[in-house]
């Protein structure tokens, strides 16, 4: 009777504290403090994509969190594609209308969650094949079985790639249990162990498309999802000692400077020369043997500083050309090192181009795993009890 009598008491306390909660006006969502009216100063802002893509890699949603560092609370305006808008940190509602998002938040750390109303607008495009004994076969239809497996995924630059393409890295993770899958190949990926499963990571260079091919001896397959991140392309790399390098190159300019300078000099004395040899035979034209003679070096030395002429051209050319050398190589290396370390890249927004103070983008992606349907359990029903005091015993778990 005693048990009875606090479970009833319990129970009319419930009841009591619910109609409070019923009576009482609920606060009205739309009562902002004035101090949040004003538009928020941001500090920074990061994105992080995460997307759901089915067993054959298409998406089927995606959803952006959006995280802000506000130096003072206030009004955070965004901008993006979305169907639905939720407030991360806060009660405050989000307000979302024509791509615009606002809504009041205190300083520090803000997030609100948008779910893109286009969740195939990713940078990649994804397509995943399994076969079986070398027929196709759908990942639905895989759980379970056994076979020669093979695997393939490939990406695509999609229309929306643009930068993200360009610049960003994509890391694939495909896990298989060593109990499902044996004699394992995947050419191109990084092996690791993790318990009874093997790792397999894949990396895809920024610019560069996925094609990844997975074979195995499978049985009674079953595998989680296939995950993908993506994130700017950056290597430490140490800049190279290039001093001896470009010094070789100055000194090869400067020595291509002086062969130019000596053989322009050598082409005004032939010239000279030339010039004073047909004076000469023109004054010792009465003696044949005198002025035909004079009249042989004239011509010698005509052909001569006609030679030293276009070899001047040449060595000027050549002057010319090495002297750029040193600025050249140094660009190059400059490039092709800014190429790997992701030098030069500005973080943008992947919700919109609209969205300003963009610190980081980064992208999660999924695939839904290969798994075979849970068995569930027989249901057994208690029987219903029959009177009030049972009813209510079993409502409070007696």
């Amino acid at each position: 009777m005693k048990k009875r009598f606090c479970a009833l008491a319990l129970l009319f306390a419930v009841f009591f504290a619910a109609g409070i909660t019923t009576a009482a006006e609920a606060p009205d969502s739309a009562d902002v403090p004035a101090s949040l009216t004003e538009p928020a100063k941001v500090t920074s802002k990061d994105e992080v994509v995460y997307a759901r893509l089915s067993g054959n890699g298409g998406a089927e949603s995606a959803y952006i969190v959006n995280h802000f560092t506000l130096a003072s609370g206030g009004a955070v305006t965004d901008y993006g594609d979305y169907s639905e808008a939720v407030n991360l940190t806060g009660l405050e509602p989000v307000t979302l209308s024509g791509g615009t998002v606002s809504v009041p938040a205190e300083s520090g750390n803000f997030y609100y969650q948008g779910t893109l109303s286009d969740p195939a607008a990713l940078p990649w495009v994804y397509t995943a094949e399994y076969r079986l004994d070398g027929a196709v076969i759908a990942p639905e239809d895989l759980a379970g079985k056994s076979g020669k497996l093979e695997i393939r995924l490939t990406s695509a630059s999609n229309t929306a790639g643009g930068v993200f393409y360009e610049h960003y890295m994509q890391q694939i993770t495909v896990t298989l249990g060593n109990d499902k899958c044996s004699n394992i190949e995947a050419p191109g990926a990084a092996v690791a162990g993790a318990g009874k499963n093997r790792v397999l990571a894949f990396t895809v260079l920024p610019k560069t498309d996925a094609d990844i091919l997975i074979t195995a001896d499978a049985a009674d397959f079953e595998m989680p999802g296939i995950d993908i991140t993506a994130m700017p392309f950056s290597m430490q790399i140490e800049q190279p000692d290039t001093a001896a390098l470009l010094g070789g190159f100055t000194q090869l300019s400067g020595a291509a400077g002086e062969i130019s300078a000596g053989v322009g000099a050598s082409e005004d004395a032939a010239s000279q020369l030339a010039d004073a040899a047909a004076a000469l035979a023109a004054l010792a034209a009465s003696d044949p043997m005198l002025g035909g003679a004079l009249a042989e070096l004239s011509g010698g030395l005509t052909a001569l500083r006609d030679g030293l002429s276009e070899l001047h051209t040449g060595t000027e050319t050549l002057a010319g050309e090495t002297a750029g050398i040193p600025g050249r190589v140094q660009a190059e290396l400059d490039t092709l090192i800014g190429a790997y370390t992701g030098g030069g890249f500005e973080p943008v927004s992947f919700a919109s181009k609209t969205n300003q103070d963009i610190a980081f983008v980064q992208f999660v992606f999924k695939t839904d795993g290969i798994q075979k349907p849970a068995v569930k359990a027989p249901e057994t029903e208690d029987p219903e009890p029959s009177g009030f005091w049972d009813r209510l015993g079993k409502l409070f778990g007696r």
